[in-house]
């Protein structure tokens, strides 16, 4: 479990192999025939990326045993 940092919540990216990183916040994406809620994560090396709610999760929770 980490801490936040700039009051951004820590966050696991789980894309075939597991990232760190910090979460910025959702946003709806809509083509007119799809739509995809992504959240905007940076890397702790400084890249935004547009991640999917089910490619990440919040680690500033302790997960129920």
């Amino acid at each position: 479990m980490r801490e936040k940092r700039n009051d951004l919540r820590p966050v696991i990216i789980t894309r075939g192999t597991e990232e760190k990183g910090y979460f910025h916040g959702f946003f709806q994406y809509s083509d007119g025939e799809y739509s995809e809620a992504l959240a905007i994560i940076e890397t702790e090396d400084g890249a935004l990326l547009e991640i999917p709610t089910n490619r990440f999760k919040f680690d500033d929770v302790e997960a129920d045993e």
